[in-house]
């Protein structure tokens, strides 16, 4: 891989996990917040970070591959690929009812959601809209600026080491050795 997809995957990582780790002690340090009591003999996913996890989890893999697809150099813009803005749209839009379900709605009961309070779903709205802008201004704006950035580091920690090598590219290295055969002299 790249160091440009490279850099960009792992940015989209680190700021993935970073809002999950926030929303995960910010919904700790609310007042109305109660630990789960943990039976080791039964399996009961229902806690307050599990219900703020899977909404914020939700919106993070539809912002992922709206993310990876878009811009040069190997990806057409985001609005010609119809089926996909489609898609995304009907997910979205299914996250977003499934941030402000009622407590009495089918899949609330279905996803084993603990009740939040709705000024929590609304903080939880604005996460996510900065996870969404953060997550698209280092892909559009300091992915390629990192993954260059790393490229020069690179260069000079070899050139530091003397471990560079000449030229780079087999081409050039099969140039070199051939020019300075006798038989074939400088090539031009």
């Amino acid at each position: 891989m790249s160091k440009k997809v490279l850099t960009s995957l792992i940015g989209q990582i680190v700021l993935t996990s970073g809002f999950q780790v926030f929303t995960f002690l910010f919904i700790r340090s609310r007042d109305w917040y109660t630990p789960p009591v943990i039976d080791p003999d039964e399996l009961d996913i229902t806690s307050y970070e599990n219900t703020s996890l899977f909404l914020l989890s939700s919106f993070q893999y539809i912002l992922v591959a709206a993310v990876f697809c878009v811009g040069p150099p190997y990806r057409k813009p985001l609005y010609s690929n119809r089926w996909l803005v489609a898609a995304l749209v009907a997910l979205s839009s299914f996250s977003l009812y499934t941030l402000f379900m009622t407590p009495d709605a089918w899949t609330f009961r279905l996803l084993e959601f603990i009740e939040l309070p709705h000024e929590f779903h609304l903080e939880l709205l604005l996460i996510i809209l900065a996870n969404v802008g953060l997550c698209w201004v280092f892909e559009d704006a300091a992915a390629q600026r990192v993954a260059k950035w790393i490229g020069d580091a690179q260069r000079k920690w070899r050139r530091m080491r003397g471990t560079r090598k000449a030229g780079g590219k087999a081409y050039k290295a099969i140039s070199r050795c051939v020019s300075v055969l006798p038989c074939c002299g400088p090539l031009g």
